[in-house]
């Protein structure tokens, strides 16, 4: 009974609109499932907590949760669901990256080398790229020069395929050069 009514405490609150550090919330709701051995209800509450955010800490906490309690495959379809929307969203590189290393990390402590590795295939490269900077004073715009970025190629997406393939063309070509000296 005393569960029943902590849940219904749990349940209004996560479907407030606005509150401060929801975070919180969710997880302490999540984390009393985990103690009572719930498992349905840990999986039913990620699931609504990823489609209110898609978080990249939402789907680790997931993985790292199926992981824990021995649900590997679980885990790996998940972290497989997670880097195919991160993938189809451009923007969330940084986020796709965060992914992909913890990924690696758990499967370091918990997988096998076959899965280490698919994993590992994964990695982007990092490459530092220019861009122009552009100064606005609310009417006019004023070019201010370059600045120096990193970006990331993941070798499974099509740019980054291309992408790879020219670095690796010239990082023989400057070995080449070297040696040529």
């Amino acid at each position: 009974e005393e569960i029943d009514r902590s849940r219904a405490i749990y349940n209004l609150g996560i479907q407030q609109s606005f509150m401060d550090m929801p975070e919180t919330l969710w997880k302490a709701y999540i984390d009393m499932e985990i103690s009572l051995e719930e498992y349905d209800n840990v999986r039913e509450l990620y699931q609504k907590l990823l489609e209110k955010s898609k978080h990249v800490k939402v789907w680790i906490s997931l993985a790292q949760f199926e992981f824990q309690i021995g649900e590997i495959e679980k885990a790996r379809k998940i972290l497989e669901e997670a880097n195919s929307y991160f993938k189809q969203n451009p923007n969330l590189k940084e986020e796709r990256v965060i992914l992909l290393e913890t990924w690696r990390d758990i499967e370091k402590e918990k997988g096998d080398e076959e899965s280490l590795q698919k994993v590992i295939a994964k990695l982007p490269k990092k490459v530092i790229k220019q861009r122009r900077i552009k100064i606005s004073d609310g009417e006019t715009e004023e070019e201010a020069g370059w600045e120096e970025y990193y970006d990331y190629i993941f070798p499974d997406d099509e740019a980054g395929k291309r992408n790879m393939k020219l670095l690796q063309k010239a990082h023989l070509w400057k070995e080449g050069g070297k040696k040529a000296e």
